[in-house]
């Protein structure tokens, strides 16, 4: 047997009310952290594309990635351009 519960009881209009802001934020979130993490994303990636200059080296052995894409590939696009 369902207990009905009567239709302007108090709690049901604030209820409400507070869904409305509920669901601004719960859209807003993800957008707004999504851009965040896109934004620092693209800032690593180009500066990937152009530093460090020079090749570092660790225990004697050249890093990966080390120099960026862009200087160490210079003398190749240099070349086609």
């Amino acid at each position: 047997m369902r207990v009905r519960r009567p239709e302007n009881a108090v709690g049901d209009s604030v209820q409400s009310q507070s869904r409305g802001g509920n669901t601004t934020i719960t859209l807003l979130v993800p957008v707004l952290v999504g851009a965040v993490i896109g934004y620092i994303t693209n800032y690593l990636a180009i500066r990937m594309l152009f530093r460090p200059l020079e090749t570092k080296y660790l225990f004697g052995k050249p890093l990966p990635l080390t120099p960026g894409l862009i200087p160490k590939e210079r003398d190749r696009l240099a070349a086609r351009t």
